[in-house]
């Protein structure tokens, strides 16, 4: 793109719902990654609508990036963030937003100013809402799903070869503009340490990352020490072999990565799994329900509690082969999840949309 003879910058809105410090799980530190990266580039000029997100603007200040708050509940960003997205999106060039709460307030304001528009994808659950909500509310959300998938976004951008192939039976319309980008991993950040005979889980404490399966596996092996970081209320008491964290600094949690030979994640549906990729970088070995490639035990059922235990206790039993697949683990990330290649995919995809 040239404007008097000299390239123009690409100008990029990019809405989600929520934006670090504040956050409800892994996209929003997707979401600030992906500002990261595209504000990195010296033809692009980015800006965010989004609604709280408490010392935001000092985290992108470096980076020249415009935060636009509205101050709104994260759910009503479907309907009183229009005004605002109509007015944002005349002044930019093309329109990144995400599932959920931003998506459609976005299209509408993209197609009545004739501008093309990409949605990421952070959730393809389909019947699975089902077992995180009540029925009622489940139902309510595979219909918007549905809806929401079946919309004309220009592109509709997964995280994950699973979650495509999944969302596929929502809407047949994903063969066509849905497609894969591999997100990467800061790998350089995680590290294998001196593995300890420990097992970690990181997730938030609710149906979704299978709270209640992780707890029941750790009552089962009451002489394995389990490690839990997370945020959310647990009703239940917790075994004395589990060691609960609601918060810890980035370098202990690094530590802690390091030092778990195995990571464990039940739960019932993810779009990707960022903390089974963080886990591998830092060369743990993974018994979980996400069906990513890596070195460890891959679980259908996030209920099939004695099966958890079955394959925990395999690798606990094998230490040094188990630290072997986890060092292995780290490989396939390294080659495998890029930033770099990520975003210059991501550019491509803009670019052929911008013509």
């Amino acid at each position: 793109m040239k404007f008097l003879g000299r390239k123009k910058k690409i100008k990029i809105l990019v809405t989600h719902e929520l934006f670090p410090p504040s956050f409800s799980g892994g996209g929003e530190i997707f979401v600030l990654k992906l500002v990261e990266l595209l504000s990195n580039r010296k033809d692009t000029e980015v800006s965010v609508v989004t609604t709280s997100c408490g010392g935001c603007r000092e985290i992108v200040n470096k980076k020249n990036v415009r935060i636009k708050r509205i101050n709104i509940n994260r759910y009503l960003f479907n309907i009183f963030s229009i005004p605002r997205l109509l007015a944002e999106s005349k002044r930019h060039d093309i329109i990144i937003t995400n599932t959920y709460n931003a998506a459609i307030p976005s299209l509408i304001a993209a197609k009545i100013n004739k501008k093309p528009i990409i949605c990421f994808v952070h959730g393809a659950y389909h019947k699975k809402w089902f077992k995180m909500r009540s029925p009622i509310l489940a139902f309510v959300s595979i219909i918007f799903e549905k809806i929401l998938f079946n919309l004309p976004f220009d592109k509709l951008i997964f995280l994950s070869n699973y979650a495509r192939k999944y969302a596929i039976r929502i809407s047949n319309v994903i063969r066509s503009r849905g497609i894969v980008l591999h997100p990467g991993v800061d790998y350089t950040r995680f590290m294998p340490l001196k593995k300890k005979k420990q097992v970690l889980f990181i997730g938030r404490f609710e149906k979704q990352k299978g709270i209640n399966t992780a707890i029941d596996v750790a009552y089962k092996m009451s002489n394995v020490k389990f490690v839990f970081i997370g945020r959310g209320r647990i009703d239940r008491k917790l075994p004395d072999n589990i060691k609960r964290y609601t918060f810890v600094p980035e370098k202990v949690l690094r530590r802690i990565y390091g030092e778990s030979l195995i990571f464990m994640l039940p739960s019932v549906a993810e779009a990707l799994g960022f903390v089974v990729l963080e886990a591998m970088a830092s060369g743990c070995v993974i018994v979980s329900t996400v069906p990513l490639e890596y070195n460890g035990c891959f679980i259908e059922d996030n209920t099939k509690v004695d099966e958890f235990v079955r394959c925990i206790k395999k690798y606990l039993d094998n230490y040094h082969s188990s630290v072997k697949l986890g060092r292995k683990n780290r490989e396939i990330v390294i080659k495998k999840y890029s930033w770099d290649k990520f975003i210059e995919s991501l550019y491509r995809v803009i670019m052929k949309l911008l013509k």
